[in-house]
């Protein structure tokens, strides 16, 4: 009696095993399509919301758009005139110290505009799907 019921044991295990891979499988791609994050707020982290516009911070914030080439941070800021990404559509229009940005625009061009010039941006800069 003793082997049936360890034959019986270890086919239960090597059941819950598969089921339990199976299980893990399945939950681990049941996300693969959905984007993260899910929504991105409409301007770059600590910059202000004027209508529809955002403002630009000041020079000294950690956030203010800079070339990151370049060797000591008072040359690194650039001039808001020379970010413009150019193309079929501009990614944004500036008015003063205010940034339009584009609604057509995909995510990607702001994730690459971003990138380039350090500038964080939750929901944009760690989108993952470009």
């Amino acid at each position: 009696m003793d082997s049936f019921y360890t034959i019986v044991l270890f086919v239960a295990l090597a059941m819950l095993l598969i089921i339990l891979i199976g299980l893990g499988m399945m939950l681990q791609s049941q996300n693969n399509s959905i984007a993260f994050p899910l929504y991105a707020t409409q301007c770059p982290d600590g910059w202000a919301l004027d209508g529809s516009n955002c403002t630009v911070p000041l020079v000294d914030h950690p956030n203010f758009p800079y070339n990151p080439e370049e060797k000591n941070r008072a040359e690194m800021m650039v001039d808001l005139s020379n970010i413009v990404y150019t193309g079929s559509s501009k990614l944004y229009t500036i008015s003063g110290k205010n940034l339009n940005f584009n609604p057509i625009g995909t995510t990607c061009q702001k994730r690459l505009w971003t990138n380039d010039y350090s500038v964080s941006w939750d929901g944009v800069s760690n989108y993952n799907k470009c």
